[in-house]
């Protein structure tokens, strides 16, 4: 405030932008306007995303703490009684782990392995080409349910497989009827089922690589492996990388395709994580313990999805 003889006294003005000026603060009005759109469009898929998996999520994290079943309408809190059972291997869940993990190493390696090598092929302009990949992805698109029923009507002792064993003068194959032979018919069906989606994946990261490389690395005398080894697969390692986490959570997972393929059997020895507790919450009425296996399996499935993609950061890190 300056006094002067001549004038009377002058108050510094509330708007401006002088040194006097008070900061009137953000325009919030301006920054509802702004946002209004981007939540009328988010905000139902929002809501469908919490009521269908955050809800259901946090329920299944209180229930795993009681001794909910499905014959009594008492609910009690057990602690952390469901989760010692679950690693102590109760109900017979450590086969299932064992299951689960053969399926989910092998799965992905072959998955990837395949999807690559098919996509390397494929990617060539044509309309041969463009059916070749609608042949490989059209598995992908059809139930995983009816992918079992499927395999199971060719695989099962009466099955087309059989029939064809029997009709090249060899001896019937145990598919479906031994331990081991069901797991790798598990494994094969499931990489059947899943290669088309891995495979857009991989083309997709293909021909987002510059032609002008390629062609670079053929004028310089590299051939198809080089090329690949050289130019390709490092440029493919973000694409690597998402194809590997899919996998991985969708193996992790496994359910349908072993309910309709082998229903667990012969003897238990084809169930799996997903499916052990499934038949535990409903088959057996265990729903907290149930869901206590839910609640660790997903916390696996995150940690090893964090882990590899915590590991193919490093390498990716290490190629540029």
């Amino acid at each position: 405030m300056v006094v002067t003889a001549d004038r009377p006294p002058t108050l510094p003005s509330p708007v401006g932008t002088g040194a006097g000026a008070v900061n009137r603060g953000p325009d919030i009005s301006r920054w509802l306007r702004s946002a209004a759109p981007t939540a009328t469009m988010a905000g139902p898929a929002f809501a469908l995303f919490t009521i269908l998996m955050i809800v259901p999520l946090i329920m299944a994290i209180c229930y795993s703490f009681t001794n909910w079943n499905s014959l009594s309408s008492t609910l009690q809190f057990v602690g952390l009684a469901n989760y010692r059972k679950v690693f102590s291997g109760g109900a017979g869940m450590m086969r299932p782990l064992v299951v689960t993990g053969v399926l989910s190493l092998a799965g992905t390696v072959v998955i990837n392995v395949v999807a690559v090598t098919l996509a390397m092929l494929m990617n060539r302009p044509g309309r041969l080409y463009k059916l070749y990949r609608s042949a490989v992805f059209y598995p992908y698109v059809v139930s995983a349910i009816i992918s079992g029923f499927l395999w199971s009507a060719i695989l099962n002792p009466q099955g087309a497989a059989e029939h064809l064993l029997h009709g090249l003068g060899l001896g019937a194959a145990p598919f479906l009827t031994n331990g081991n032979w069901a797991v790798g018919c598990l494994v094969l069906v499931i990489s059947w089922n899943s290669i088309g989606f891995s495979l857009v994946l991989y083309l997709a990261g293909m021909q987002t690589i510059p032609s002008e490389l390629i062609e670079a690395g053929q004028v310089d005398g590299a051939g198809p492996w080089r090329r690949f080894h050289d130019i390709i697969w490092p440029l493919l390692s973000s694409t690597v990388t998402v194809n590997i986490v899919l996998v991985l959570i969708g193996l992790f997972q496994t359910y349908a395709l072993v309910l309709a393929l082998t229903n667990g059997g012969p003897d238990g020895q084809t169930q799996t994580v997903a499916y052990q507790i499934l038949a535990i919450g409903y088959a057996n009425g265990e729903l907290g313990y149930a869901c206590a296996g839910s609640v660790v399996l997903m916390v696996g499935t995150a940690a090893l999805a964090a882990a590899v993609i915590g590991y193919r950061r490093r390498k990716e890190s290490s190629l540029t």
